[in-house]
């Protein structure tokens, strides 16, 4: 409940804003009794612990100890006095948002009295039930890989605004080719008015100095909507904006001035680009049409491979301020040469700082409604428009409609000038103005309409068991009966029983929108988070927090398929040891580390061709998922406390541009790849392959270079082996997998310059962990730039994983340090190595010293 006293007289001359954030008083209305003040803006969790009622929510058991809080009934409220001036002024109040329920009203012309499934998370979420009924963020009420703060109070910004005679209330712009000569900006402006005659309005667009005037005439009303407002650019006059890696990102000022009789009555900004987005959607096969249809998105002409991860809420507690962890998540994306987020629908709508950082850094995003991921009753209206798929049902996913209409469709949905009134109004009904906010950043790829919402219905995820497929089809429309079909559109994968290393596992999509594998996290990041003594397996608390279903069990049972957690010293007291939960974390990370990388490298190597079924051309690769809301095993590869994991680093080697990669095929048969994101070709290149023996000295058993005379822009190819007769080459991989070899490869120029991040090939079991060999600091320098140069010696064997980090206790002890080493979680396979310590943040200048460098090994 949101309670204001406005204490007047006023005068009022021109417009202006009365920001009402900051201190207000809360109070419930339920027994306990309890209020105090509260910080707008905020959440009821951050006021109640700043006034001492509750512990951090997110220590510990926070999350049980705390599911009184979502069922109280809370009043926030504020007194002001307003200024003298604003008597005469019209007034509305602006907020960001507030956490209520926001299911949208209308007006339901039949219901069916059914249940709607799921009526409750699964018990090991430990959320929430029947929150299909609030259209409210879904990942508060609990999830897989987060927990259940179902968030109450005011977490944007509140203002009051004073005006005489208008007010802007949206300034929605957009950018399209109209042909190859002429851009046309559109531009949709809603008013709040009080002239009832004409009105001048004045598109500029500053940095070329171009502006075109419109004369309307208008009438008096709160929710005045202008659309029509067209200006046109030549091509030539412009600069393209790119994602990253393609070229420069060229950005321009929109204005929009309204006066009347040459006086300013408003105006307003915008920074908007020029870009073109195409999806391709051809036959895979002309000449069969059952082998599907391609799904490549093209910008500016260029087909792009969307390399990249899956962004879900950066807390939540989206009241507070998260700017820099919102900054270094998207920096840390960026490092690992992802030039996508799928912004996953499960969470909120991002805050314009979100896209505009995007902008900035020439992401693409894949952006999703937040309604996507929950079941919902929708309008008989909506159900009427089914055959608008995309936004019934995520685009990614094939449907049995024609494919081809969707680039149409996504001109509908991005360009208002073009959207008829009956698909405008399904607009207002799924996303009130998301669409409108943010339609003009260049970064906005195109828009999802559902995650797994056909796929949970058609796999019967939430049975209904009264509920035969016939009546729900009549009811409320069919879904596909392959709503994850590898021929068309995007898939999602998980598996828990195949072997994540191993390629012949994978599917063969057109793109994967989601796959990954749960890691832990490392005891310095958990250590803050729970007690010392629920550092063990065992623990209720660290139990309590893998809501995995099957977790607790899964994620030992798959890593053990490749390294020996069954030792002398194992058993089920040693589960409760800090030597096996500190041993196991690592491995977790490692495990983890080499599946993504296995499955990206499968799908980029699959970019350029087809297999016999037809399948492949894959343009995409999105690893669930980059960041956590809480301290856990989760999917992520940057962990809570933003420390990267082991994974993130691989990602980063399996995301460059240009790549070598290695495998072995089902047959056992070694196979040798090249994959290049590269606008220009790659000539007379060589590979050099270097076998190494695994607790044998630091000398090559095997070296031989292998020739590339061309690689290809935008492309993907397999490297013909010339037939070696060294059976020092050939033994060894018919038996690779058991763990005595590892094999490295580096791509060189002409010149002997690294083209490309060294390539490992890892062996599938790999028993003798932390028995391979050892390592020592050796150095450390202050570069005096934020930086440090580390200087890592080996004392006997190769050693198949070396890892860098800062010690538990430093971390401990300076948890604001911020930051990540540069060359890390990499085979360390001569005498010296080197690295760089990069410092993001360190506000306390706290002093970094060679003791603080810590070593782990595989």
């Amino acid at each position: 409940m949101l309670m204001f006293a406005l204490i007047t007289p006023f005068h009022f001359v021109s417009s202006r804003f009365f920001d009402l954030d900051g201190i207000w008083h809360f109070s419930s209305q339920n027994w306990p009794k309890l209020s105090g003040n509260a910080k707008v803006p905020g959440d009821i969790y951050a006021d109640l612990f700043a006034n001492g009622f509750i512990e951090d929510p997110l220590f510990g058991k926070g999350d049980d100890f705390c599911r009184w809080v979502p069922r109280h009934r809370w009043i926030y409220e504020k007194k002001f006095e307003l200024p003298d001036e604003a008597h005469k002024a019209r007034r509305e109040f602006h907020f960001g948002y507030f956490e209520i329920n926001q299911f949208m009203a209308q007006k339901y012309e039949a219901f069916h009295g059914h249940k709607l499934p799921p009526q409750c998370t699964p018990p090991i979420y430990n959320g929430e039930c029947h929150v299909q009924f609030l259209r409210k963020m879904q990942a508060n009420f609990g999830w897989d890989w987060g927990p259940s703060f179902p968030t109450v109070g005011i977490w944007r910004p509140i203002r009051l605004e004073f005006f005489d005679l208008l007010s802007i209330r949206r300034f929605s712009p957009v950018v399209s080719l109209d042909n190859d000569e002429c851009f046309v900006i559109s531009v949709r402006l809603s008013l709040i008015c009080a002239v009832d005659h004409q009105i001048s309005i004045k598109l500029s667009l500053i940095e070329l100095g171009m502006d075109k005037e419109f004369i309307v005439s208008t009438g008096k009303g709160p929710n005045l909507e202008l659309d029509g407002l067209k200006m046109e650019i030549p091509a030539k006059s412009v600069q393209l904006w790119h994602p990253i890696g393609y070229g420069n990102q060229s950005m321009y000022t929109l204005e929009v001035k309204i006066s009347e009789m040459g006086f300013e009555l408003a105006f307003s900004r915008k920074r908007i680009a020029f870009r073109t987005v195409r999806l391709n959607q051809q036959l895979a096969d002309v000449s069969d049409a059952k082998k599907g249809r391609l799904f490549q998105f093209e910008v500016n002409g260029v087909p792009i491979f969307l390399k990249g991860t899956n962004w879900v809420p950066i807390s939540l507690f989206p009241g507070r301020d998260h700017s820099e962890r919102r900054k270094f998540t998207l920096f840390s994306a960026l490092k690992a040469n992802a030039n996508v987020l799928r912004v996953w629908g499960g969470g909120f709508y991002e805050l314009d700082e979100f896209y505009e950082q995007a902008d900035e850094l020439a992401y693409l995003m894949n952006d999703s409604y937040v309604t996507i991921n929950q079941t919902q009753i929708i309008s008989v209206f909506r159900l009427r428009l089914d055959h608008f798929f995309w936004l019934n049902a995520d685009f990614f996913v094939p449907f049995a409609y024609d494919r081809l209409q969707l680039p149409r469709l996504i001109s509908m949905i991005t360009d208002q000038s073009v959207l008829s009134p009956l698909s405008f109004g399904i607009i207002h009904i799924l996303c009130p103005f998301h669409v409108l906010r943010l339609r003009h950043h260049p970064s906005v790829l195109c828009w999802a309409g559902n995650n797994e919402n056909e796929l949970a219905v058609r796999s019967q995820w939430y049975p209904a068991w009264d509920y035969p497929e016939e009546a729900q089809a009549r009811d409320y429309g069919g879904v596909a009966k392959n709503p994850g079909d590898a021929a068309y559109g995007d898939v999602h994968f998980y598996s828990e029983l195949v072997n994540l290393w191993k390629p012949s596992n994978f599917p063969v999509p057109r793109c994967s929108s989601e796959f990954g594998v749960q890691s832990m996290p490392l005891r310095g990041t958990m250590a803050r988070w729970i007690d010392p003594s629920d550092w063990n397996y065992k623990s209720g608390t660290l139990v309590s927090r893998q809501h995995h279903p099957g977790g607790v069990l899964n994620l030992p049972a798959i890593v053990s398929q490749h390294f020996n957690l069954l030792s002398s010293n194992f058993s089920s007291l040693s589960l409760s040891a800090p030597f096996f939960i500190d041993k196991f974390a690592f491995l977790s990370q490692i495990h983890q580390a080499i599946a993504l990388q296995a499955q990206i490298e499968h799908y980029r190597r699959f970019r350029s061709h087809l297999d016999e079924a037809g399948l492949g051309h894959t343009m995409c690769a999105m690893y669930w998922q980059l960041n956590d809301v809480w301290a856990a095993p989760t999917w992520s590869t940057v962990d809570f406390d933003l420390r990267w994991k082991v994974g993130h680093h691989f990602v980063r080697r399996s995301f460059s541009p240009l790549i070598v990669s290695m495998f072995l095929d089902s047959n056992g048969i070694f196979r040798l790849w090249t994959v290049s994101d590269l606008s220009l070709s790659v000539q007379n290149a060589i590979v050099r392959l270097s076998l190494f023996p695994l607790r044998n000295g630091l000398s090559p058993l095997f070296t031989a270079n292998v020739s590339v005379p061309n690689i290809s822009p935008l492309s993907s190819q397999e490297i013909p082996l010339p037939d070696w007769p060294s059976i020092a080459f050939v033994r060894p991989f018919s038996s690779y997998d058991q763990g005595d070899f590892l094999l490295i490869a580096d791509l060189i120029s002409s010149r002997g310059d690294l083209l490309s991040p060294r390539a490992v090939l890892y062996p599938d079991k790999m028993f003798h962990a932390g028995l391979y060999g050892s390592a020592a600091v050796s150095s450390l320098r202050d570069n005096k730039n934020g930086t440090f140069s580390v200087e890592v010696t080996l004392t006997d064997n190769v050693l198949p994983l070396l890892w860098l980090d800062l010690s538990d206790a430093f971390k401990n002890a300076n948890s604001e340090v911020l930051f990540f080493f540069e060359e890390n979680a990499f085979p360390a396979v001569s005498s010296h190595h080197f690295s760089t310590l990069q410092i993001v943040r360190n506000p306390k200048g706290v002093r970094i010293g060679k003791d603080d460098i810590v070593l782990m090994v595989l």
